[in-house]
This record gives structure tokens, C-alpha cells and sequence, in this order.
């Protein structure tokens, strides 16, 4: 018999499967809905500190939200990508969304909203902090976040106004700014999100969706992060840099890092050099 002792040393983190944070009822009229009844669930990953209630209280909370071409997200396949930032001593959770398939914009929009009000509510009986809430997406997710911190109010409806849907920063990874961008041909974004083939009525539609009209010198918006690649062929770097302007223009607190060689939804985003850039921003502005 050996007897040995050990320390806990190595970074680690908790999962908890498929937290439903809203229920959809269907809305459209004349055909088959699958978001009837839609339960629409969470992926949460506990940092130790967040397990164990933190040496110093509760710990910040990131909201992830996938991309996917604004498809409902495949969230599982992104947790390996985010158990590296859970680990850094973060709660960490993932909502899934309804997708163009489920229900036209704004119905994903709304989701996202719900999502951040559903972690303020619940965030502290799983060690996180309700006060600390940075929200951050990768592209279709991206553009998502962008629109939940810059406009939650306009998406929030249906919801307890009660509880906020304010966060404390946003973190873009090569997200759209105007979904307008790639024009209005079969099968792109505008169509796909709109359900409608008239380029002037979708147009009209997504006129919500668009970034930078949310952005102003007399209205303060949470700390913006922003990264993405210079050789993205889906989402032009050109995207975020028109974000960047109208942020920096406005007087807004943003950055803009731009990957040298690396392409959409590229692996280098979640490298380690990369993840510290995110806890760092993390830590800065929840304080």
C-alpha cells in the first residue's frame, strides 16, 4: 500500500450540461414552425474559483455565443474552445439561439437578450458574479454580442424589464457588422435571416441588425475588443475596421487586433497567447 499526497496545482473546470435559460412558443402564421415549443438551453463551464465560491467572492461570468452563419449554433462543439478561458477563472456560459431556420430576425437577437438576463438572475448560484458580465461571440455570435451590448433594450422585449441586460464589455471575433455586406443574392445572410427575396424589404428588415447604428459620442456603450484575421475569405477584415472607426470616432473605449495570416474561425483565435488577451480585457473591465 502507498500512501501519497497532492496538491491541486493544474487549472481545471466543471461542466454542466444543457441549462434551459428560455422557452419559444412559434409566431409564424401559415406554415410549419419548428420553434414552437423550443427549449432553449445553456452550456456552462465552472472555473475552480467559481466551484469553490472564489477567495475573494463571486468570479466574472462570459457569455459565449457560437457562430454558424446565424444557423442555430452548435454549442458543444465549441467548449473545447472554451475550457482554456473557463480555466483562467472565469464562469463561462454558452446559450444556444434560434437560428434563420427556427424564426426570422429578430428572433435570435431576442434569444441572446433573454440569455444575459437569464445569467444576471442566475449567475451567483453558480459562483458567478451578476454585476460582472462580459459578452463576446464569434462571427454570426459576434455579430450577436455586438447587437445584445449595444442595443439590448431594443431586443429585449417579452422579457422582465426588471432585470438588466447591460454587460460590462463585449469581445468581437470577426463578426459582421452589416449584414448587408455580402448584398442580397440566393442564399446570402439577408435572405437567409429575413425569409424574404426582395433585396428593398430586406434591406428594410435588417436595418436593426446594422452595428454602427447604434454608435454616437452621446451614448456610452461598453468597452469594445475586437480581433480578427487578415486572410478571412467569409467576413472581410474590412468589417471591423469600419467598427473600429465609428467606435474610435465616437470616443468609445475600443480595440482592434488584427491576426496576421490567420483566416475565419481560425484556431489561432483560441491559442494561449490570444486567450490571455481575452482574460486580460475580461479582468479590466470587470474590475
Amino acid at each position: 500500500m502507498k500512501s501519497i499526497s497532492v496538491e491541486l496545482k493544474s487549472p481545471c473546470c466543471c461542466y454542466l450540461e444543457d441549462v434551459e435559460f428560455a422557452r419559444r412558443y412559434g409566431r409564424e402564421v401559415g406554415r410549419p414552425n419548428p420553434s414552437a415549443g423550443m427549449s432553449l438551453k445553456a452550456q456552462l463551464l465552472q472555473s475552480r474559483q467559481a466551484m469553490e465560491g472564489g477567495s475573494h467572492g463571486p468570479v466574472p461570468v462570459v457569455i459565449f455565443l457560437a457562430g454558424g452563419g446565424f444557423r442555430r449554433p452548435l454549442v458543444k462543439m465549441r467548449i473545447p474552445w472554451l475550457t482554456r478561458l473557463a480555466e483562467k477563472g472565469f464562469l463561462v456560459v454558452m446559450p444556444e439561439y434560434r437560428g434563420f431556420e427556427d424564426s426570422p430576425f429578430p428572433g435570435c437577437a431576442e434569444d441572446v437578450v433573454s440569455a444575459v438576463r437569464f445569467v444576471r438572475a442566475n449567475a451567483s448560484r453558480y459562483g458567478g458574479d451578476p454585476d460582472r458580465i462580459v459578452i463576446m461571440g464569434g462571427s454570426a455570435g459576434a455579430h450577436l454580442a455586438l447587437l445584445e451590448a449595444y442595443a439590448a433594450e431594443r431586443f429585449g422585449r417579452g422579457d422582465d424589464p426588471a432585470v438588466s441586460a447591460g454587460v460590462s464589455g463585449v469581445i468581437d471575433l470577426y463578426g459582421p457588422v452589416d449584414l448587408r455586406f455580402e448584398g442580397f443574392g440566393p442564399g446570402s445572410v439577408a435572405e437567409r435571416l429575413t425569409g424574404c427575396r426582395d433585396p428593398e424589404r430586406a434591406a428594410a428588415l435588417l436595418e436593426p441588425a446594422v452595428i454602427t447604428g447604434y454608435i454616437s459620442p452621446e451614448r456610452r456603450l461598453p468597452p469594445t475588443l475586437i480581433l480578427h484575421g487578415d486572410a478571412d475569405s467569409i467576413v472581410p477584415l474590412s468589417q471591423s475596421e469600419e467598427l473600429y472607426g465609428a467606435l474610435t470616432r465616437a470616443g468609445q473605449d475600443a480595440e482592434l487586433i488584427v491576426l496576421k495570416g490567420a483566416g475565419h474561425a481560425d484556431m489561432r483565435f483560441f491559442e494561449e497567447e490570444v486567450q490571455q488577451i481575452y482574460a486580460g480585457f475580461i479582468r479590466r473591465v470587470t474590475k
